[in-house]
């Protein structure tokens, strides 16, 4: 169900060229969704990291979905913001 929401509005940015604000606690999620992916702190902080991804939502597949998180997470200081301990 997840996977079928996300294909639309995947489609339905692309076809109606809207953006959007969305809210997840899922890094693979946002980076299927996202053109840009702010980090909030838990901790009343504010902003903590902010990504940017290349093309657009609709080129990405699953393989490059899970190789941009893996590769994010050997970043240390984008790991760290996903620790237990900070959340």
């Amino acid at each position: 169900m997840r996977r079928a929401l996300q294909d639309l509005i995947i489609a339905a940015s692309a076809r109606e060229k809207f953006s959007a604000l969305f809210v997840t606690h899922d890094l693979a999620e946002a980076v299927r969704l996202a053109h840009r992916i702010v980090v909030l702190s838990g901790q009343q902080e504010g902003i903590v990291a902010e990504r940017t991804l290349d093309g657009a939502p609709s080129q990405r597949d699953d393989r490059s979905v899970f190789e941009t998180v893996q590769a994010w997470m050997q970043d240390p200081s984008f790991a760290d913001l996903f620790d237990g301990d900070r959340q």
